[in-house]
């Protein structure tokens, strides 16, 4: 663990992080974790939103749009 000051816990010379240097680590951390989640979950949607239009495509294709309005996961 190192702290946004250079600071490690094993650093004798000044133990003792700075009062809040803390908390805007697990701010910071806490940040950037959030936008990696959303990041991943955007690209998510977008391989499934993908394959929906493929597979809608695929029936309109086929001629088989019944099967696309009894799908209840549609």
């Amino acid at each position: 663990l190192v702290l946004p000051s250079g600071h490690t816990p094993g650093n004798r010379q000044d133990w003792r992080a700075k009062p809040g240097e803390g908390l805007h680590f697990c701010v910071c951390l806490h940040t950037r974790c959030r936008r990696l989640v959303q990041q991943r979950l955007q690209e998510m949607k977008n391989t499934w939103m993908i394959r929906k239009a493929e597979e809608i495509q695929g029936y309109a294709d086929r001629k088989e749009m019944k099967n696309f309005l009894d799908d209840p996961k549609g």
